[in-house]
């Protein structure tokens, strides 16, 4: 019996080692279900066609010829960058499971306490703030103000002065006074104060001494004695079990919070955009409620607040709101940070934005007709209420703009395809979405597969602005916009009608001109 020699079988070893690489690289792409099935089999008849040229570089040539053994290296080198390849591959496979696991699994936004001092204190650290008097407000974020104490009583090793205050404005009139040395606020609130007059320079009379994040929901804040729930709450449903993402009409919310941190906290909610997607038809309706509607807020049993109120409540108080305002189910929700838009909007390679006039924005030039929008821009773009038309509405309504973009960019070009690691990777810490994993996969699935243009509608529905009493900021008169009724019944029937299989076409969007 004729024996192998071994420089064959080490080759032999080489050329199985080879198969075996590209058949896990092959079992990881058909693992994360996101390839077309097309495409999978492309990849492997590819990835079959290397394995029969590297083979035959390894062992056609006869025994005897001169060229076998510069072959046969020639046949190792290839084999090492398939290898090489091969791992790159798997490696971005890994990557994007780990972050859809993440953005699909990851609680809603927590909360960020923080303890805050006049500008002018010396203290730096909790340590020179030992002796300090310490003031929450009685019956408002109880269990939140109550960690922050614990932690600074651990931290210091001591117990701490403390004292209540029956509202947040009495509490901050005495850090301001000195009859406190210092408060604790949810962050979030300090945006608030910008609609209040008398602590529009809160921050700047101010400074954070340290933050503490705090990952269970807010507790409501008690209402106002003189608010008047307006109606009966509903809670939205789930999606029903039969209806998947790819075959059946469905409501996203888009809520974007205004925090700019690595990481996603409960704060106000400046964007709340309602997206209608019809996967069958491949269309899409964005419909906009300005973050100052007078609607009633779930977490004070129907009291009227503003719509970005709500958002201090949690996402799911937001996507309670809007349920109730339109009186549809919402299926879905993703929220997404400023930081990660505009990260999100660098991913893809930026896009082209359409403007109805020209505008500046933290110092940005934006001209009428189409801009070309990098991250940083395009947040500039979006947040811009004051330097354009309608304010709030006109703002709400370039958001949509800049949505429609990202849709057209997307879906459009290779750039799902050829960015799809580094859109994943942007979301990192700073989106989260209750969809499934397995929706996400099956709806990139869909659109790699059939490339589709997407008929992109907007709706607005806008009020008339005033001021008024609301529930999160009981005893003070801040902007508000009253609901124009007959527009929200309009935008609920262009909801309904979709999510029935109807196509909108450009006269059902008539109310909002």
């Amino acid at each position: 019996m004729k024996s192998v020699k071994p420089v064959n079988l080490i080759l032999l070893c080489i050329w199985l080692l080879q198969m075996l690489i590209e058949g896990l690289t092959l079992l990881s792409v058909w693992r994360l279900d996101m390839l077309p099935v097309k495409y999978f089999v492309l990849l492997a008849a590819v990835f079959f066609v290397l394995v029969l040229l590297s083979g035959g570089l390894l062992f056609w040539p006869k025994a005897g010829d001169k060229v076998m053994p510069v072959r046969r290296w020639i046949a190792c080198g290839f084999i090492v960058l398939i290898a090489a390849g091969c791992a790159v591959t798997s490696g971005v496979i890994t990557q994007l499971r780990h972050t859809i696991h993440n953005v699909t699994t990851q609680k809603p936004a927590g909360v960020m306490m923080s303890v805050y001092i006049r500008a002018d204190d010396p203290a730096q650290t909790l340590q020179d703030a030992a002796e300090y008097r310490f003031a929450s407000v009685q019956g408002y974020e109880v269990s939140k103000s109550e960690q922050v104490l614990d932690h600074i009583s651990q931290t210091l090793g001591r117990e701490l002065c403390t004292n209540q205050y029956k509202s947040v404005f009495a509490m901050i009139d005495a850090l301001l006074t000195g009859e406190a040395d210092a408060i604790i606020l949810n962050s979030a609130y300090v945006d608030l104060l910008e609609d209040v007059e008398q602590y529009s320079d809160f921050a700047l009379k101010t400074r954070v001494l340290c933050e503490v994040p705090v990952t269970e929901e807010p507790d409501p804040v008690p209402p106002a004695e003189d608010s008047n729930p307006s109606g009966d709450v509903t809670v939205p449903t789930d999606p029903p079990v039969d209806r998947t993402v790819t075959s059946a009409p469905f409501v996203l919310y888009i809520s974007g919070s205004d925090t700019r941190s690595e990481q996603l906290r409960t704060s106000l909610s400046d964007v709340n955009i309602l997206v209608v997607v019809n996967p069958i038809a491949k269309q899409i309706l964005l419909l906009n409620t300005p973050r100052d509607y007078y609607v009633p807020n779930p977490a004070g049993d129907g009291a009227l607040d503003k719509l970005t109120h709500c958002g201090l409540y949690g996402i799911n108080c937001s996507v309670q709101a809007l349920s109730n305002l339109y009186g549809i189910s919402v299926d879905y929700y993703a929220q997404i940070n400023f930081t990660g838009f505009k990260t999100l909007i660098d991913a893809i390679g930026g896009v082209v934005v359409h403007s109805n006039a020209s505008f500046t924005a933290d110092g940005f030039e934006f001209q009428e007709g189409e801009n070309l929008l990098d991250g940083e821009k395009a947040l500039a773009f979006a947040r811009e209420r004051h330097n354009v038309a309608g304010g709030d509405n006109g703002r709400g309504k370039n958001q949509m703009r800049l949505i429609t973009a990202v849709i057209d960019k997307l879906a459009s070009s290779t750039a799902l395809i050829t960015n799809y690691s580094a859109i994943m990777q942007s979301l990192q810490g700073m989106f989260v979405t209750n969809m499934e994993a397995s929706d996400i996969s099956q709806f990139m699935k869909m659109q790699l597969d059939d490339m589709a243009t997407w008929d992109v509608r907007s709706y607005a529905v806008t009020g008339k602005n005033s001021r008024d009493e609301t529930y999160t900021m009981p005893g003070l008169e801040v902007s508000v916009m009253y609901v124009d009724q007959a527009l929200v019944d309009h935008g609920s029937s262009l909801i309904k009608r979709m999510l029935a299989g109807e196509v909108l076409s450009g006269s059902d969007l008539k109310p909002t001109n």
